[in-house]
């Protein structure tokens, strides 16, 4: 028998959210052993997405070891729109400045995003990329983006 009342309340989006992620990358796993970040220049990591419009309504990062540089290193959520068009979700998160094995967040909006931007449609790919403007002291050990999402449709 169901009980319709013990079901978890539908929230600003009409759903229960979902965790997306990626990771960990950096270290001795299987996705990226070594070579995570590359000096002076960028990387881009697709993070799997059902197959289904959802809304995004945080993102963090986490790592047991945080990148060391000789210059900045930070990342940014974006959302790809059908493979061409990008719209950029988050504003610029240092991974240097953060605090290891501790969920750091990104923060949503405060670059004037629009809620459209934070829409994802079937089509859409949510990627990080990740920018390094200086030489490598220490890759990022076990690093993980995560991102919670309520599924719309």
């Amino acid at each position: 028998m169901s009980y319709w009342f013990r079901r978890p309340k539908p929230d600003a989006f009409g759903t229960s959210p979902v965790i997306l992620s990626v990771g960990p990358l950096g270290g001795s796993n299987l996705l990226y052993s070594t070579g995570v970040l590359v000096t002076q220049g960028s990387i881009t990591f697709t993070i799997p997405t059902p197959y289904r419009k959802l809304a995004v309504r945080a993102a963090s990062t986490h790592a047991s070891t945080l990148v060391s540089t000789h210059g900045t290193t930070v990342a940014t959520l974006r959302k790809r729109v059908a493979g061409t068009t990008v719209a950029t979700i988050t504003s610029a998160l240092n991974l240097a400045t953060g605090t290891a094995k501790v969920s750091n967040p990104f923060v949503i909006g405060s670059h004037s995003t629009v809620e459209a931007d934070r829409i994802c449609q079937p089509a859409d790919v949510l990627e990080v990329v990740v920018v390094n403007t200086g030489t490598l002291v220490t890759e990022p050990v076990e690093l993980y983006f995560n991102v919670e999402a309520n599924i719309i449709d």
